[in-house]
């Protein structure tokens, strides 16, 4: 990185560093995920505190420090009030940034998943749209979990390789993704075939088209159910 550089990023956290000075997380569109040091902004009359706070999409300079990294200036470009407004979306939003936060690693390069949070903010921050937030979440993680390199195997069997019927089909979270009849084990557990439908739309379609289905409650649960242990298996 040269001496200084403009990027947009999210800002995933922010936290008290010496006596003025702030630490913040940022995913940024250029750089991956970076760790700054944001001088003076712990006090009152700082410029730039209310432009590097969590949830926001900031244009930011980055000075390139000795031992740190620095922010040079910061300007909001968006602040997501429909999130911030919305206790429902600001946990969701708190939750999906903390996940990108202590997941990925600092100087991570994976544009991708910069993209994934500005567009994921960009459509749960319309406030006169209603949409299930459950069903995002779940789009949400296993687009995240894919860009990670653990893409859950949805369309041919994830041991004998063969194409999937549309029943007696069970998820084994060891081989990563849905086992036929014919493979399935004492470990793995069963799906059905309208949640692997489901599973399917939500991690190929973008979050626009995510946002307009309809999923009954049960599927929601069972869809949740194995994503939650597919995460917990592969990443927490």
């Amino acid at each position: 990185m040269e001496a200084t550089q403009k990027t947009k990023g999210i800002i995933l956290r922010r936290e008290a560093c010496n006596e003025n000075d702030s630490r913040v997380f940022v995913y940024s569109q250029d750089f991956g995920k970076l760790e700054l040091i944001a001088r003076g902004t712990q006090k009152i009359t700082s410029k730039i505190a209310a432009h590097i706070e969590p949830c926001n999409l900031s244009e930011i300079m980055i000075v390139k420090g000795k031992q740190y990294d620095y922010i040079g200036s910061a300007i909001n470009e968006e602040v997501f009030f429909g999130i911030k407004n919305n206790y429902q979306k600001s946990i969701l939003a708190g939750e999906l940034m903390k996940l990108v936060n202590d997941f990925v690693k600092t100087d991570s390069h994976e544009r991708q998943i910069f993209s994934l949070l500005k567009n994921f903010f960009s459509i749960i921050n319309q406030e006169n749209i209603r949409f299930n937030l459950a069903v995002l979440k779940i789009s949400f993680l296993m687009k995240f979990l894919t860009i990670q390199g653990f893409r859950p195997e949805l369309y041919i069997c994830a041991i004998c390789k063969v194409k999937l019927q549309p029943s007696g089909n069970t998820f084994s979270y060891e081989r990563g993704g849905v086992v036929c009849a014919k493979c399935k084990s004492n470990e793995s557990e069963k799906i059905s075939a309208n949640a692997i439908k489901v599973l399917r739309f939500l991690l190929s379609e973008d979050f626009s088209e995510v946002a307009k289905i309809i999923v009954e409650n049960n599927l929601i649960k069972e869809t949740k159910g194995i994503l939650d242990n597919f995460k917990k298996y592969y990443i927490d």
